[in-house]
Formats: C-alpha cells, structure tokens, sequence
C-alpha cells in the first residue's frame, strides 16, 4: 500500500502538534491527562505567580498551577492541578508566598484539620504573602537613601578634619613625641642593660631558696607525716574528753536537780528541815553520850557481866 504526499505531511503536522502540546504541558509542569485533582482559590492579587508554579505542602511538592486569570469582580482566580488524585482536606488555606530571593512565587498549603477532604473542583481560602522587598517602600528607601548619604557625608567631614589635623605643625609634633619615646626607650634599655648582672643575681638566689626549701621539705617529709598524725590523735582524744565530760555534767545536773526537787536522801535532807533538826538533836545526844562515857564509864557498863562480855 503505498501512501500518498498529502497523508505523509498531514501526518508529520499532527505528529508535530502533539509533540508541541505534550512539550507545553511539560513545561508548566501540567499532567498530560486530567486524572489530578483541581483546587481553585480567590485573591486579591498574584504578584509573580504565573501558570506552572509550584504548589508545596509541608515543603514538598504535590502539584502546580493550571491556570490564573481574573473574574468579573477584578478578584483573581487561581487552579491548581494536585498530583496524582491528591485531595485537601476542609479548611485548607493556600498561601502565595516567593519562592526565591528573585520575583518568582509558589504557593504553600496549610492543610485543615478537618476529616472531610475537598472534591475536584472545590475552592479554598487564599491568602498573598507579602514579601521582605514588597514591604520595603519608596518612602523606606528615601530614608535609607538620606541615612547613606548622611553617612557619607560625616566620613567625609572626618577625613578633612583628619586632614587638618596632620598639617605641618601636627606633623612636627608627632615627631618630637616619637623621637622622646625612641630616647626613652633607649636610656630604659641601657638602664637595664648596666643593671643586668644584678637582675641575673637575684633571679639566680630566688632559684636557690626554692631548691633549699624544695630540699627542705623533702627531708623532713616522714616527720611532717608522723606529727600530723599525733596532731590528729591528740584531736581525737580531746573530743572524745570533751564528749565524756559533757556527758558527766549533764549526769551532775540532773543530779542537782532531783536534789532540789527533795529527791533521795539527800534531796530530803537539804528540802526537809524537820531531817536536819532530828540529825541536829542526834549529833548533840551522841556528844553528851560520848562525854558521859570518857567521864563514868563505870556508870554504863556496871550493869555487863564479864561474861557476858567474853
């Protein structure tokens, strides 16, 4: 079968107009067919946002724009196209936002929390992030303008007064004063060189205090140990009499206080009156007994028989 010019050319033109439309498509990162999912939103402007930008969420891309174009009330429509059947659930915010430090603009979903997901063909709320050079003004850059010349203007002024200050005079000056720190610097060097010997001297007697004492200490070092360590027993033993004799005044005061409260013997005889004048009439008694005794003594035993007694 052989086939015709008109049918080769009208061929290669067909063929040149798929490939054509399957190249756009690629370029604005559009599906080839329209299997994903459609999201439009509504807002008020779209700086930099063009078809074929980029939908991210949570910083990963899940789709693109299909298309921006304005309404009837001068509000900008904007369709997404979502990847691979993607859908969005309720409350979903679409926020236009850059993308790069250039004018090139994307838009970042924050998804809702919703349970319900919206259908192809559904709207969400659309929200155009200003960015940091769109909130800079032209006011803002006047100011920033005025600020530099200012600047540039004071380090000027300082330069001519830097200027006028190094004028011959200055200079002359600035000499004299380097050539007296030279001058000083110099006797200060001789002064210390006359004085070398004597600096060495001394350095070397502070070498050898340190070795004596270094010698010293390492001689007597068994001694230092075994005095510390009677310095220690002898601590030990003061606090143990120290403990012991805290514990005898705390036995001798409870013993005074029970003799003053007229506990015991003794308690009694020093809180009970009576006591004392019984032991006042028996000591008087034993003395008249005694005296009767050394003067007849015959008088107490003449009653005893011998007897009696052996």
């Amino acid at each position: 079968m052989t086939l015709s010019n008109e049918f080769k050319i009208g061929f290669i033109v067909i063929l040149a107009a798929f490939v054509t439309w399957v190249g756009f498509r690629i370029m604005q990162d559009n599906p080839l067919l329209s299997l994903d999912t459609e999201v439009e939103m509504i807002v008020d402007r779209v700086d930099g946002l063009n078809a074929g930008s980029l939908v991210y969420l949570r910083g990963v891309k899940i789709g693109s724009v299909r298309s921006v174009s304005l309404t009837e009330s001068d509000s900008i429509r904007v369709v997404m196209s979502l990847d691979n059947g993607r859908q969005l659930p309720q409350g979903s915010v679409g926020v236009i936002t850059a993308t790069s430090l250039v004018d090139s603009k994307g838009i970042h979903i924050r998804a809702g929390s919703s349970p319900d997901l919206i259908p192809s063909g559904g709207r969400i709320e659309g929200v155009y992030a200003i960015s940091v050079l769109e909130s800079v003004t032209a006011e803002d850059t006047q100011s920033l303008t005025q600020g530099a010349s200012g600047a540039f203007e004071g380090i000027q002024g300082a330069s001519q007064g830097l200027a006028g200050l190094l004028n011959d005079t200055t200079q002359a000056s600035f000499q004299a004063s380097i050539q007296n720190v030279e001058r000083s610097t110099e006797e200060l060097a001789a002064i210390l060189e006359g004085k070398k010997s004597d600096v060495d001297a001394t350095i070397e007697s502070a070498r050898s205090l340190m070795a004596q004492l270094d010698t010293l200490a390492t001689d007597n070092r068994d001694q230092v140990q075994t005095t510390m360590t009677q310095l220690e027993a002898t601590l030990q033993e003061l606090e143990s009499t120290s403990q012991e004799l805290n514990e005898a005044v705390i036995t001798l005061n409870s013993i005074l206080t029970k003799m003053d409260q007229g506990e015991g013997s003794l308690g009694l005889m020093l809180n009970d009156p009576s006591l004392y004048q019984e032991l006042d009439s028996l000591s008087a008694e034993l003395k008249t007994l005694t005296r009767g005794v050394n003067e007849d003594p015959k008088r107490y035993l003449r009653h005893l028989r011998l007897f009696r007694l052996f």
